[in-house]
């Protein structure tokens, strides 16, 4: 069967071209002759080039075939726009070549479907990136390129997104498998992919292995001698889990440093600044420092003035509201607590943040069961539970499960009640 490399050395010899004549100052010789054996996929600018060169259409180079119905010079232009960030024009010319996706090489519907998918990803149209992400594996048969990097990262990106967290971490593992192979992968996306698979593993409960995540990360870091933002949210990130899941209250303030925060600054991270504050808040509420915690707080709103992305900034605000509300039910304004607590719960459902609208119910049935009130923090408790499970989010399962356990008990079903105690014990036995 004739490919794209046989058709090129076969114009490239009617017109008596060497190949280093075919290369010209674009290309070298030997990448010329990896195209002819096979060992490489040129890209739509090169063959664009190329067929320029040899007077024929990218289309017959493709096909073997001038197929007029096909412009496939509109897949170049796709490809050219998309590198320029004009993703809604790139879509469009992407799409006219999409209608005859049955007349396409192989070659050609791969560079389609991974176009499609990163220009949607990009406009935040998660689901159609999903759907052309797929379609790019599906068509493949060695999934070993840069592009099947990209491509995993892509997807689990859209899975996460999409409140799907296993599938996402199926995807970015999958990734990871390619950093065994020799794929010129860049240090920062290296690092990105640990990043991602440390946190996904955090929100799923699984700390003991999100910590060597994080961990390898920041040794990686350390020994290539560079600082990323992702770097930096790596150590914002340990600190979480010392403070959250471990209870270290030092050694998470050992990763919250004012050098961290100096950096955050430079680097002018202001949604990381954010996190920051919000376990700062969290310490300060756990040491029963109010007025810190406070400061914190007014700190916090201060960084969330900054940032621009509207969903970012609202998942702050949802934690100003949150925050305030946590410190009222520390010091029994459960009125005042109720009244945030209420206004972090709207922030979440009209922006659909599912993630951090579990804590607020927990928060919500915890406040019920101080006000004596156990129907009514049983309600948002179990609502809690379901949506953690939905999302699957179990950060804070073992509090949820404990809390169940004592309204049980209030409610006088000791052994519904002993049964979510010991749910909540071989939970943190696990861990």
């Amino acid at each position: 069967m004739e490919t794209i490399g046989d058709r090129i050395k076969n114009a490239r010899k009617e017109l008596n071209l060497s190949q280093q004549d075919l290369a010209g100052d674009d290309f070298s010789k030997s990448y010329i002759s990896k195209i002819e054996r096979g060992l490489v996929n040129p890209s739509m600018k090169a063959l664009k080039l190329i067929s320029t060169r040899l007077n024929k259409s990218v289309s017959y180079l493709l096909t073997g075939k001038d197929n007029e119905s096909i412009d496939l010079d509109l897949l170049y232009e796709g490809e050219r726009l998309f590198e320029e960030k004009k993703y809604k024009e790139s879509i469009e010319k992407l799409q006219n070549v999409f209608k005859y996706k049955e007349s396409l090489d192989k070659k050609s519907l791969e560079n389609l479907y991974y176009y499609l998918a990163n220009n949607y990803f990009e406009l935040n149209d998660y689901e159609n990136s999903k759907k052309y992400s797929l379609e790019f594996i599906n068509i493949t048969d060695k999934n070993i390129s840069k592009k099947h990097f990209k491509i995993y990262n892509v997807l689990a990106e859209c899975y996460f997104l999409l409140e799907k967290r296993k599938k996402s971490l199926e995807c970015f593992l999958k990734a990871e498998e390619l950093l065994s192979y020799d794929l010129s992968i860049e240090i920062k996306s290296k690092l990105e992919l640990i990043h991602n698979i440390g946190i996904i593993y955090g929100q799923m409960g699984n700390i003991k292995v999100s910590k060597d995540y994080l961990k390898k990360l920041i040794n990686i870091s350390k020994k290539e001698r560079i600082i990323t933002e992702t770097v930096l949210g790596a150590f914002l990130n340990l600190a979480d889990i010392y403070l959250h899941s471990e209870k270290n209250t030092e050694k998470a303030i050992s990763y919250l440093d004012n050098r961290l925060l100096s950096l955050l600054e430079y680097f002018r991270d202001y949604e990381r600044l954010c996190g920051v504050y919000v376990t700062y808040i969290d310490i300060y509420i756990n040491k029963k420092d109010h007025k810190k915690a406070e400061e914190s707080i007014e700190k916090l709103e201060e960084y969330a003035s900054f940032i621009e992305n509207k969903r970012n900034k609202a998942e702050i605000e949802f934690f100003i509201y949150l925050y305030k509300g946590k410190v009222e039910l520390e010091e029994d304004q459960l009125n005042k607590a109720e009244d945030n607590f209420i206004e972090a719960l709207n922030i979440s459902n009209e922006e659909k943040l599912p993630r951090v609208k579990s804590i607020v119910l927990y928060l919500l049935g915890k406040l019920y069961f101080k006000k004596e009130d156990y129907k009514k923090a049983l309600s948002y408790i179990e609502k809690s539970e379901k949506l953690a499970k939905e999302v699957e989010y179990y950060f804070n399962i073992s509090e949820v499960y404990e809390l169940m356990g004592k309204i049980y008990i209030k409610l006088g079903e000791i052994e519904k009640g002993q049964e979510f105690y010991e749910k909540a014990v071989k939970f943190l036995r696990e861990q």
